[in-house]
């Protein structure tokens, strides 16, 4: 495997590892009971975003609201750089919630 395709499978698993620990979150805490969802996500926000929670938990909804979209409207993916820019500076530059898993 050479050096590129070694970065396009790591950063697929980078990218891959968030969705699947909110899939795994979800699937604990509705096995053990039935709390209401949004109950649930501003948990998962809070405590995989930390300070950033509530910057990550914008950026998120934005781009599920808009992917369709992004690929032909440029102030889209301007708009989404620009909320991921201010949720690495809420959670601070030294922050173990700005690094990858």
């Amino acid at each position: 495997m050479r050096i590129n395709e070694f970065q396009i499978v790591v950063n697929l698993y980078v990218v891959n590892a968030a969705r699947h620990v909110l899939l795994l979150f979800l699937l604990f805490i509705f096995v053990w009971n039935f709390p209401p969802v949004d109950a649930i996500l501003n948990e998962y926000y809070d405590k995989y975003y930390g300070p950033a929670s509530k910057e990550m938990k914008a950026f998120i909804e934005f781009s599920e609201a808009n992917w369709g979209n992004m690929d032909k409207d440029a102030d889209l993916i301007t708009k989404a750089l620009e909320l991921i820019a201010a949720a690495r500076k809420a959670a601070g530059e030294d922050s173990i919630y700005i690094q990858t898993p």
